[in-house]
């Protein structure tokens, strides 16, 4: 993923995309600045794929945000749509129910209640660049309710 950001950011530059050079070039910022905090070791895929994430997160806060005050968020969905390419393919709503309701009917009876929550969203953390984990947390949270 790394490579894969650093060519896409050359590129970008060859073709004049300054918007794209510029999203890539903001989350390569974030990846050096996790990596750097956590021991100011190199930059990894995790790194970058976690900045991502929280952008892409971030974004559609903001997006949710302008929606709500009548404001234009064309930028901001653009951003995303661009981020989003960079990710594995997303489970829908649909399969993350699914897998979060497998997980819970695994659970033991007497961990089937919100402390039981955690458990979830532990066994989901193998998923995590494949899901939303704030959606699955919410389903988690009414399953187990």
């Amino acid at each position: 993923m790394l490579q894969t950001i650093k060519n896409d950011i050359k590129a970008a530059m060859r073709e004049k995309n300054n918007e794209l050079k510029s999203i890539l070039r903001m989350v390569m910022a974030k990846a050096n600045d996790t990596a750097k905090a956590d021991g100011d070791r190199d930059t990894s895929d995790a790194d970058v794929m976690s900045a991502i994430q929280k952008q892409i997160k971030q974004n559609k806060d903001v997006i949710e945000i302008a929606k709500e005050n009548g404001r234009d968020a064309s930028k901001d969905e653009k951003e995303v749509e661009i981020l989003m390419n960079y990710l594995p393919q997303q489970m829908t709503e649909e399969e993350i129910q699914t897998l979060v309701e497998g997980i819970v009917s695994e659970l033991p009876e007497d961990k089937r209640n919100n402390k039981g929550r955690g458990i979830v969203m532990g066994k989901l953390k193998p998923y995590k660049d494949q899901l939303d984990m704030g959606k699955a947390s919410q389903i988690a949270g009414k399953l187990l309710s």
